[in-house]
């Protein structure tokens, strides 16, 4: 990243609990000591439902331009400063990209390299700015004009809303302007090292190796281990609550009952389709309904359509039953 040049915006993507955070936190540890000065914001932590909401968590009130964000202590981590007395409802989009790109530069002349990093972006896309202009729109015209165009700093944009990328993928302003990165489920060999690590035997490893695909499953399964839970009934439970959720959401829901079911029969023999070859038209309006509500995760760059884990896919597969 140091070395590289600001040409593009990177997406990461991934469903949720795949690790992106977890990732990007890593990175920015290990580079905290280096010439690049990272710009963190966490969106997932606040509301962010206005405008007024937004720019407290983008600015700092301070007299420097760049200021040691408060949030994130562990973190060589910043935001752009404003004025002690600084009028938040005065701010026009112009004035928030002024000082934006007044700080990057103040970064970049003191021999620094700026890195802007959005977690879970999609969080302001029903923000609005004067002349009801929407913040996200403006926000990407911003990061190209940053990256592709001034080469001035690279933009990281985290998010586990899939149907939003497929909005920004098929989005033709940004089609020469961005990069993709799937942070996608665990190998099992990395399962099986850190499940080594953690003291399992190889025949709970074997049989954990059936199940698990993501971080947060891993770090369950230790702390329910350590209660008294054998791998078996912690996976059991799993299964049990995804497989309860997938029925009431069926029972609840207003869309046909018959074709939800019919998308999900794809699912019966096999953990992933592909969307180019198996989907029908008719059948995106079902898909998109389980993808927002995170049974299905559609991975738009590489046109495959999967469980959002393999413990889902075992739940799908016992409610097909």
């Amino acid at each position: 990243m140091s070395q590289l040049e600001p040409n593009s915006i990177l997406f990461v993507y991934g469903t949720k609990s795949s690790g992106k955070s977890t990732v990007m936190r890593r990175v920015i540890k290990e580079l905290e000591n280096s010439n690049i000065v990272f710009f963190y914001y966490n969106l997932r932590e606040h509301a962010t439902y206005s405008k007024e909401e937004f720019l407290e968590v983008f600015f700092e009130k301070d007299k420097n331009k760049v200021v040691r964000n408060n949030l994130i202590l562990d973190l060589k981590v910043f935001k752009i400063g404003i004025e002690e007395n600084y009028d938040f409802s005065k701010l026009s989009l112009n004035d928030v990209f002024k000082k934006i790109k007044s700080s990057i530069n103040t970064v970049i002349k003191n021999g620094k390299k700026p890195v802007l990093i959005f977690d879970e972006l999609q969080k302001l896309k029903n923000i609005y700015f004067n002349g009801n202009k929407p913040l996200l729109n403006e926000l990407f015209n911003l990061f190209v004009s940053l990256t592709k165009m001034e080469h001035l700093c690279h933009v990281i944009c985290l998010t586990s809303d899939t149907l939003f990328i497929e909005e920004i993928y098929r989005n033709s302003s940004l089609k020469n302007a961005s990069k993709y990165y799937l942070i996608d489920w665990l190998r099992k060999n990395s399962i099986r090292n850190i499940l080594k690590e953690e003291g399992f035997s190889e025949e709970e490893i074997n049989y954990c190796l059936n199940y698990l695909s993501l971080p947060y499953e891993i770090v369950d399964l230790i702390e329910n281990k350590k209660l008294g839970l054998t791998v078996e009934e912690t996976i059991k439970q799993w299964i049990n609550i995804e497989k309860d959720g997938l029925k009431y959401l069926i029972d609840t829901t207003d869309l046909d009952v018959e074709k939800i079911y019919n998308v999900l029969s794809k699912f019966n023999n096999k953990i992933k389709i592909y969307y180019d070859k198996e989907v029908k038209k008719e059948e995106m309006r079902y898909i998109k309904f389980l993808v927002e509500n995170e049974i299905l995760f559609y991975d738009v760059v590489n046109g495959i359509i999967k469980p959002t884990s393999i413990i889902e896919w075992i739940a799908i597969r016992e409610v097909l039953k």
